[in-house]
């Protein structure tokens, strides 16, 4: 009996060590999980009277600068079509302790700088789908903005069958997600050759586009919009 009971403790610890070890594994697979990484999306939009190139200069040196001070990359892009006139820049970096690198780093004296643009804000985003090949040379930046009826769940199953749909229709796209900043957002970055080139993915996106809404009952959307970029840095 006391053999017996011997096996069965020891058999029991092994069980014990082994969960644990299991949960412990896990635990550290999750927390060494690579993230797709994170971006700061910021609009600079030309003041009434401003010339394009005196901002563009200013701005390419800006993305130079970010580089210098630790981003991953910038890029630039101009606005071609859309709701405003402006610059868009995104710079990339992997996580929030490179972020907190980066702005430790000393930065120029604006308080003595003439302000070329009339307005200018800054989101932080995290990646949520990576398909794109380096900075396309023209993209559509789309955002969609939740309906406060509906769950997060639902917004999430939504935003997977229209990122699902723009992959398809232009061969891949970058997905992002609102981190910090000024809005809840979901954000699409797709590219594209030129017109010709957009003009058979926009015929090839309204099919799939609808067979995607047909999964809902509602738009569940408060606020959506396009802008067409064609980039100028690098």
């Amino acid at each position: 009996m006391k053999n017996i009971l011997i096996i069965l403790l020891t058999i029991f610890t092994s069980l014990a060590f082994s969960q644990e070890e299991g949960q412990v594994e896990e635990v550290e697979q999750a927390e060494n999980s690579e993230s797709l990484g994170y971006a700061v999306f910021s609009t600079f939009e030309i003041a009434y009277g401003a010339r394009y190139g005196d901002l563009q200069r200013y701005l390419v040196e800006e993305a130079k600068r970010g580089v210098n001070d630790g981003y991953d990359n910038c890029v630039l892009y101009r606005h071609e079509l859309g709701s405003e006139r402006s610059f868009y820049m995104a710079c990339f970096f992997q996580d929030l302790d490179q972020y907190a690198e980066i702005m430790s780093q000393p930065k120029p004296d604006y308080a003595r700088q003439r302000q070329l643009f009339s307005s200018h804000t800054s989101h932080m985003v995290e990646m949520t789908s990576n398909e794109l090949d380096g900075a396309p040379d023209y993209i559509m930046y789309g955002k969609w903005r939740p309906s406060p009826a509906i769950s997060w769940e639902e917004w999430g199953l939504r935003m997977d069958a229209n990122a699902n749909a723009h992959s398809q229709a232009f061969g891949g796209c970058d997905g992002w997600v609102h981190a910090w900043g000024p809005e809840m957002a979901n954000y699409l970055v797709c590219g594209f050759d030129g017109y010709e080139d957009f003009a058979s993915k926009h015929e090839a996106v309204g099919p799939l586009l609808r067979e995607a809404a047909s999964q809902f009952d509602s738009i569940g959307v408060v606020d959506h919009s396009d802008e067409l970029l064609i980039r100028v840095y690098p």
